[in-house]
Order: structure tokens, then sequence, then C-alpha cells
């Protein structure tokens, strides 16, 4: 069986002295590992197309082997792999990388988590925010592709709209719902609770409704996206219940051209 497909390639691996074995994020069939014959030959056709985070369309062949797909040729649309080249935006690069492979279940038909991840990438690469905005936007986005966006529109014990002149705003990791300062004290969480000001409620609030062409396009005050960039990861990783493998190299560049 024949199978075209547009993807990104988020991971390699040597197959023999000249192959390679590509995990790449697709349109309209998932995550999807393919054989490139000859894939780091110089000389090979789809040359270019087998590079870690190269966007392309790729033509292939299901054999006996429906797991492994065989890339027959393929057409390149872009390349991120100058990311790979600096190790603070590599590291970034792979964090969201291996969230968007986590989050495509089976066959997955959902284009816009690849259109976000090169969304992500493209914003990486320009170099107008500090990585820590990228990841949060990143991280609170994706929830909200998933369908498990932060409930922030009121306090999930006394129903009090929230944000409020007369009650502060705080953030339930477990629950991903927003709680008033009176009801803090009477519910019980396996937390952490975290206290929210308003800009960083604000921001959570774009980044679920915003359109995908100016997602990152705010700015933050260092205090205010310390915030963000704590609630949006610890958010996250407890909905997917998931430690990724790419964090700690992460967290080692923390701070670092940012």
């Amino acid at each position: 069986m024949y199978i075209k497909c547009r993807g990104l390639v988020i991971k390699q691996s040597d197959s023999g002295e000249k192959g390679k074995v590509l995990t790449i994020l697709t349109e309209n069939k998932g995550v999807i590992y393919a054989k490139a014959a000859g894939g780091k030959n110089v000389s090979a056709g789809y040359f270019r197309c087998c590079q870690l985070f190269t966007y392309s369309e790729f033509h292939l062949y299901s054999g006996y082997n429906p797991g492994v797909l065989t890339i027959l040729d393929a057409v390149y649309y872009r390349s991120f792999f100058e990311l790979s080249k600096d190790i603070e935006h590599f590291a970034l690069a792979s964090y969201c990388a291996e969230l968007c492979k986590l989050s495509f279940v089976g066959n997955s038909d959902d284009n816009e988590i690849l259109r976000l991840l090169l969304n992500t990438f493209h914003t990486i690469e320009k170099e107008d925010y500090p990585h820590d905005h990228i990841k949060a936007v990143f991280e609170i986005r994706l929830g909200t592709l998933l369908g498990v966006a932060p409930y922030i529109a009121e306090c999930d014990t006394c129903g009090k709209d929230l944000p409020s002149e007369d009650a502060l705003t705080y953030f339930d990791v477990d629950t991903s719902c927003v709680r008033c300062e009176k009801c803090v004290p009477l519910t019980e969480s396996r937390g952490p609770i975290i206290h929210i000001p308003a800009a960083v409620y604000r921001s959570i609030l774009y980044v679920i409704n915003a359109d995908k062409y100016n997602l990152f396009t705010f700015k933050t005050d260092d205090t205010t996206l310390e915030i963000f960039a704590e609630v949006s990861e610890k958010y996250l990783l407890r909905r997917l219940e998931y430690q990724p493998k790419s964090l700690p190299l992460y967290k080692s560049f923390k701070g670092i051209n940012n």
C-alpha cells in the first residue's frame, strides 16, 4: 500500500551504515516510523527531507511490517534544522516535540497539534520571545487542543467570578481550576495551589482563546512570566501524567539567553 502525507521529523536513528529510521509527526496519520534507505547519503534524492526538524511531504510504502513504513520519495518544504545547532533552542524544541508525540494516540488526525509544533519551532527560531514564554504558551495551548484547557471562569467551589477585586485568585494544579482565597482552605487538594495575579490570569485566558497566527504575540514582565511558566508546566504535566525525558535538559539551561 502506498501512502502520501506531510510530516515533521522529530527523531532519527541509524539503520545500518547508510540508512535511518525516522519518527515523523504527520498531518493525517499521527506518529509514524519510516525507514530511509540511504538517508545518510548526501546524494540521496530525499537526503535533506530526512534531517531532524524538517517538514516535508513523504511518499511511503507499507509492506509486510505495517509498523515501519519505507520512504520512496519526499518533497522538501521547510527545515528547522538550525534549532539543533543551538543547545538551548534544541532543548526547548525537543521538549515540545516529545509532548506532541505523546499527544498523538494511534492514527490521530488532529492536524492542529502538528501546526502548533510548527508555529512553536518558528517562534523559537525568530528569538523574539524568552524561552519560558514560548514554552508556557505551547503548554497551555497543547492542553487546550487536547480538550483539557484550564477552567478559569469562576471559583470551582463557590462559583464566584474570577478574577475579582475583592478576592485573590488561586490555581489548583490538581484540578486545573481556579479558586478564590476564601475557598482555598475549605477544599481538599493534592495541590500545589498557586496564587496567580491578574496578569497571569489574562495570559492564560489569551492563550486559550487566541487565533493560531497571534498565539505568542504578547509580552509579560519577569514576575508574571515566572508564575505563568510555573503554572503552565505543572498544569500540563499533571494532566498528561507524564514526566518528559527532555525536560531536565531544558531545565539545565533555564535562564540562559532569556
